[in-house]
């Protein structure tokens, strides 16, 4: 009867193991399936900018970084036009589009009222990696800087440098929340979206200096 019945175990595990996994990607998914997400492409001194959101707010932000970095200064400040998606868009997102026109044209006046509204589920929980972006968005103002030890320090744990890091790789939103502006103690500014856009970093940075 014991052999019987661990038998029976054994072969209850995969189904135990499928359900939970199915459960959870269910659950994971809720947050996303009740949203109906639009994307708005934009051209930037960057390159081609994507921004994808519902009526709620944006999820997400990518930088394609289809722009060589010697050409981005052939661009004025200001330019940075929709160029596919306006058509339905939701007010969080057309919101959006004017904060990325005024950074573009003046960063300081993208820290005022038009500040669009976020929805990625990332932000919308109580992990340290949403604290921490949380805190970077409210906290870390044009023009600043912040060390990743700072930041694990402003979120509510001084030792969790490393998992600092590992927000700002899962930023969902880069220039909304600025991960650009979080560098090492000491030595150059760091890495950038996984260390690809380096020099997008330091051209983010000195756009938004005084008179940058």
């Amino acid at each position: 009867m014991r052999r019987k019945a661990l038998a029976m175990d054994e072969e209850a595990k995969p189904k135990l193991f499928r359900t939970g996994r199915e459960m959870k990607r269910r659950r994971g998914g809720e947050g996303e399936s009740q949203c109906t997400q639009k994307t708005i492409s934009l051209q930037s001194p960057l390159g081609t900018i994507q921004v994808r959101g519902c009526e709620a707010g944006v999820h997400t932000m990518r930088l394609l970084m289809d722009v060589a970095p010697a050409e981005r200064n052939d661009q004025g400040p200001g330019s940075c036009e929709v160029i596919d998606g306006s058509a339905g868009a939701g007010p969080e997102l057309l919101r959006c589009v004017d904060w990325l026109r005024d950074y573009f044209r003046d960063p300081g006046a993208a820290g005022g009222p038009l500040l669009p509204r976020l929805h990625h589920p990332t932000l919308r929980g109580d992990s340290f990696s949403s604290r921490v972006l949380r805190t970077l968005l409210q906290e870390v103002r044009f023009g600043e800087t912040v060390s990743y030890k700072r930041l694990a320090e402003m979120a509510g744990n001084p030792r969790a440098v490393r998992a600092v890091g590992g927000a700002m790789r899962r930023n969902p939103v880069p220039l909304v929340i600025p991960c650009h502006r979080v560098v090492p103690s000491s030595g150059p500014s760091g890495a950038y979206m996984g260390g690809r856009g380096n020099h997008l970093k330091v051209w983010l940075l000195a756009h938004e200096r005084p008179g940058g």
